[in-house]
């Protein structure tokens, strides 16, 4: 992107500094680029054979608890694996305003007390989905 020297003369400063703030972004983008993304279907795989209770209908406690921890973390790792609401919901068979609400709902489970069987679910499916991630990222799966 670039504009004439007379222009940019004529910028107001607010329009100046835009400009400048675009060539330094475009520029950083260029020396680091955006991860590529992860393989969805394997990731939806390794979660069909890991956890495939989270794709029933059923609503107990520790079925909600673990589809609520593996849409957390794959959210928490959006900028590692390239994945949104919609992308993780698709995945999940859920709407993506399920997803903001399980992201959400996770978050507050570190705040109130009585949620220690969830966050023990939060942090085994932690481990296992980033173990997962990592191993395919340096390509040992």
């Amino acid at each position: 992107m670039t504009i004439h020297p007379a222009t940019f003369v004529t910028l107001n400063p607010i329009g100046k500094m835009e400009y400048l703030e675009s060539l330094m972004l475009l520029e950083r983008n260029r020396q680091n680029p955006p991860p590529d993304k992860i393989d969805i279907v394997k990731l939806s795989l390794f979660l069909k054979e890991a956890y495939p209770m989270i794709f029933t209908l059923r609503k107990t406690r520790d079925i909600v608890a673990y589809r609520f921890s593996i849409a957390s973390v794959l959210y928490n790792l959006k900028s590692v694996i390239g994945l949104g609401y919609s992308d993780i919901g698709r995945m999940l068979r859920r709407d993506h305003a399920t997803i903001i609400y399980a992201v959400k709902t996770t978050a507050k489970w570190y705040e109130c007390v009585g949620y220690d069987y969830e966050i023990g679910i939060y942090e085994d499916v932690n481990a296992s989905v980033t173990g997962w991630i990592k191993s395919f990222m340096y390509g040992t799966i």
